[in-house]
């Protein structure tokens, strides 16, 4: 079976790299609009074209940055860091389509 989702834990690196890349790229950790109080939400970990990415999602979006100009509804897939693969994932694992 080939595992395409998995749920980073905050006490694992790699969240805080993920968390660090959509800053990055938004130049704020929530990003929180101050109308509707929605923020960035972590939507798990998949498995997409042999790469790990994760999800991130924003449901009102009300300001851009020079790293995202996306407003409103906003969805990113951010790679992972390289080389990485879950935890649980044995090692030496790669993805097979049945």
């Amino acid at each position: 079976m080939t595992q395409t989702y998995y749920h980073l834990d905050p006490t694992e690196p790699e969240w805080d790299a993920a968390w660090r890349y959509l800053f990055n790229l938004s130049g704020d950790y929530a990003d929180k609009n101050l109308t509707t109080s929605d923020c960035w939400q972590y939507m798990g970990t998949f498995f997409v074209d042999g790469q790990w990415q994760h999800q991130f999602r924003h449901r009102d979006r009300a300001r851009s940055s020079p790293g995202l100009l996306n407003t409103g509804r906003v969805n990113l897939n951010l790679l992972a860091t390289e080389g990485w693969i879950p935890e649980s994932v044995p090692a030496g694992w790669q993805s097979v389509e049945a």
